[in-house]
């Protein structure tokens, strides 16, 4: 990965090609690293579901006929 201190080196010597690539060298390490860490985030969240018991509560959807025709639901749990 290329430092602040390399690009700016680059666009002082004059050299655009080196300084556009160590620029998108660092932004992409910088991303991917961003990713990675979310990633691990959202595995976590998902190993470690946390609820109200610290248990993902189970729901059931109970319709009734003459609750069909009113558009209302039970949520029962």
């Amino acid at each position: 990965m290329a430092t602040a201190r390399e690009i700016i080196d680059y666009a002082e010597a004059d050299n655009p090609n080196e300084m556009r690539n160590a620029l998108y060298s660092a932004l992409h390490d910088k991303v991917m690293s961003h990713i990675e860490n979310h990633k691990v985030q959202v595995a976590k969240q998902l190993m470690n579901p946390s609820g109200p018991s610290g248990a993902t509560a189970k729901m059931r959807l109970s319709m009734r006929p003459n609750q069909l025709q009113q558009n209302n639901f039970d949520i029962l749990v």
